[in-house]
């Protein structure tokens, strides 16, 4: 590992905290824009240390913050993740129209996703 995996997993870091924060946004648009970035990082990374450069004790430390960081970023974007589908469970669960005869009904979930191409 050497200066460019820090790199690398700092980019991935930037990358998640833009996810965080395009999620507690409830922006949909930013939130899709933010894969990229994370699929370019995670695809930088190497897969194993084997036959990479010795770390030296200052790179091993800010290595281990920057990943550190890293994963905090990743539980905060399944946290918002969890809350944005707490938060429309319990808006689907309020959606009730009236049929036909005036019977209140409950609209079938979708079975869709709108997603970006």
């Amino acid at each position: 590992m050497t200066a460019t995996t820090i790199t690398d997993v700092e980019r991935l870091f930037e990358a998640l905290q833009a996810l965080s924060r395009a999620l507690a946004a409830g922006d949909i648009d930013a939130v899709l824009d933010a894969e990229r970035p994370i699929v370019a990082a995670i695809n930088r990374l190497p897969l194993s240390a084997s036959g990479s450069a010795a770390v030296s004790d200052g790179e091993r430390e800010r290595l281990r913050a920057t990943i550190g960081h890293a994963r905090a970023a990743l539980a905060d974007c399944r946290r918002m993740g969890e809350a944005a589908g707490a938060m429309a469970d319990a808006g689907a669960a309020f959606s009730h129209t009236y049929g036909r005869a005036g019977e209140l009904t409950t609209p079938a979930a979708a079975t869709t996703v709108q997603s970006r191409g």
